[in-house]
């Protein structure tokens, strides 16, 4: 591992900015909503910072006391050369923290505690604890085949699948096993969880209800066909999407299905869902937003490159990175475009933190407001 900048930048732990979040896992935090609770950026002023990276930067930051966790890649998938990597960086300077080479392909963080999880996509795959204060290994887990996300994490346990099809639970500060259980489909998704409660989907497309507790595993509603996303859940609802171009509302109490849409097009994110709204990309470049307790279309827009991000939301501005180069800003209840930001390369999923808007794009990171 290389040293980027040493500890006299170790203030950055520590000193939160008003309205600073802590941003500890994908898109939000345990039920990956995908919502912002901070001040949003209603119109673009400045470029921040932009720091280049080591390759090219990954989807879905997480951030917790002014650092932010990211990953990325250099050379092509196919090559042998091809590295990923994790990196911290100071918030408010953009300056890199460490940086580390770990597997060939490297998935987004989950943090807890002083500890930042690594899930991989390779054939020879682990799952890896870090140091979050200097990308030191803590311990590693072996898998049977890969594992494309990171664990979810509940009180002293870790949760996640792989392609094996194998359900894992471990001591998140050792690794120690603790549960294995094989459910005859293949896993790629970071779990979601609700108290006490894990839930995940499976590629086949049943939707797993997960005691932590007692470690009992339940389908609770089989969508037809698989997806590599996360369940949200808000307010006892689980919103997911398939290959098929549904976006299933499924009520967790009653394992009912609330209401359905099909799209005709496919979807490769989860949804964003608010207190009222929600909204998805689809890979034919429009962005849906419904309303979510009756599933009602309120409007659609269409963008240009849209189809592998997800969309990310602050106060009523919904931010969605682009292929065509673009962060756009649009209205959350009309989809009117507010304001754009043109970068040097597609924008990957933004988050959204006190007043600023963080993003991958090409080799580089950005802090914009």
């Amino acid at each position: 591992m290389k040293k980027i900048i040493g500890f006299l930048l170790g203030f950055s732990f520590f000193n939160i900015g008003i309205n600073a979040q802590n941003i500890t896992m994908d898109l939000g935090g345990q039920n990956h909503c995908g919502v912002y609770k901070t001040i949003p950026v209603k119109e673009f002023t400045r470029v921040v910072w932009k720091t280049k990276l080591d390759g090219f930067g990954g989807e879905n930051l997480i951030i917790k006391d002014n650092v932010i966790y990211a990953n990325g890649a250099k050379g092509y998938r196919s090559e042998t050369s091809h590295r990923g990597f994790v990196f911290a960086i100071d918030a408010r300077s953009g300056n890199i923290i460490w940086k580390d080479s770990l597997n060939r392909y490297v998935s987004t963080s989950t943090l807890r505690d002083s500890i930042l999880y690594i899930g991989s996509d390779d054939v020879d795959s682990k799952i890896r604890a870090l140091n979050r204060f200097n990308g030191e290994l803590m311990w590693q887990f072996p898998l049977v085949k890969h594992a494309c996300w990171p664990p979810a994490l509940n009180k002293d346990k870790a949760f996640f699948g792989d392609h094996n099809g194998d359900w894992y639970v471990v001591n998140n500060l050792t690794g120690k096993e603790l549960y294995r259980k094989n459910i005859n489909a293949e896993i790629c998704c970071v779990p979601s969880v609700v108290n006490n409660m894990v839930y995940y989907m499976d590629l086949k497309g049943a939707l797993h209800s997960f005691d932590a507790e007692y470690y009992s595993d339940s389908i609770i509603y089989e969508t037809g066909a698989g997806l590599n996303n996360p369940p949200v859940i808000v307010e006892n609802i689980a919103y997911v999407v398939n290959t098929a171009g549904f976006i299933h509302a499924i009520d967790l109490r009653t394992k009912q299905l609330v209401w359905k849409y099909k799209i005709d097009d496919s979807m490769f994110r989860s949804p964003a869902v608010t207190d009222k709204v929600l909204t998805v990309i689809t890979s034919h470049q429009h962005i849906y937003a419904f309303d979510k307790f009756t599933g009602k279309v309120l409007w659609v827009s269409d963008k240009t490159g849209l189809g592998y991000t997800n969309t990310a939301v602050a106060g009523n501005i919904v931010y969605v990175g682009s292929a065509d180069n673009y962060l756009y800003a649009l209205d959350l209840f009309t989809g009117k475009e507010i304001w754009k930001f043109g970068a040097g390369g597609p924008i990957n999923t933004p988050l959204i933190d006190n007043g600023k808007v963080y993003f991958t794009s090409g080799n580089y990171i950005y802090a914009i407001q």
